[in-house]
């Protein structure tokens, strides 16, 4: 999980944005979930948003990282 956040790190998000999204346990498959409005809640900036919900989907697609979050259950 923590490959997220260094995502949006790499973006210039703040730490408390960043924390926000930990407290609420908003991860890869539920960022999947949630609208655009929702997601507007936690990272305001268009930009970031596109980027991270990119980087999830990535993520689930692969095949090496559905094993590798099976092995982390």
């Amino acid at each position: 999980m923590d490959e997220i956040y260094d995502v949006l790190k790499s973006r210039d998000v703040s730490e408390e944005v960043i924390q926000r999204l930990e407290k609420d346990k908003i991860d890869s498959s539920v960022l999947l979930l949630m609208t655009d409005e929702q997601l507007k809640d936690y990272l305001p900036s268009y930009g970031d948003r596109l980027a991270f919900l990119g980087y999830c989907r990535r993520r689930e697609n692969d095949p090496a990282g559905r094993k590798s979050k099976l092995f982390d259950r």
